[in-house]
Parts: structure tokens; C-alpha cells; sequence
């Protein structure tokens, strides 16, 4: 490591059963579509969909560094 900070950004948003980015907020929005994620598509970010995924499954609140 380089010994620097690490950059900490929360986000919030929700996603549908299917992955679709449903609601965000300004970060997790801008982080979607640099991602190439489009308005109403999946969501762009393979950790943060993982993410989302677990959080249906055990349908409950996760907060988890990506």
C-alpha cells in the first residue's frame, strides 16, 4: 500500500429482483452509467450488483466496502 487514505463514498439506491438499477442516489448514478450502465438497465457494477443480489436473498440491510 501506499500508505495514502482510502477514498470512502457511501451510496445508496435500490434495486429490482432482476438487478435494475430502480433508484440512486447522485453517486451511485454517476458511478452507473461511467460504469456503461444506461437509465432503467442492470446495474453496471459487478460488486455492487453482488452486492444488491445478497441483500434480496437474505432480505436484509448490508453495508460492504467495493
Amino acid at each position: 500500500m501506499n500508505g495514502a487514505a482510502p477514498f470512502v463514498c457511501a451510496v445508496t439506491g435500490e434495486v429490482s429482483p432482476k438487478g435494475i438499477l430502480l433508484r440512486a442516489d447522485d453517486a451511485l448514478q454517476q458511478l452507473h452509467i461511467r460504469a456503461g450502465g444506461v437509465p432503467g438497465g442492470v446495474l453496471a457494477c459487478p460488486a455492487l450488483l453482488s452486492l444488491a443480489q445478497m441483500v434480496l436473498r437474505l432480505r436484509m440491510r448490508l453495508a460492504r466496502p467495493v
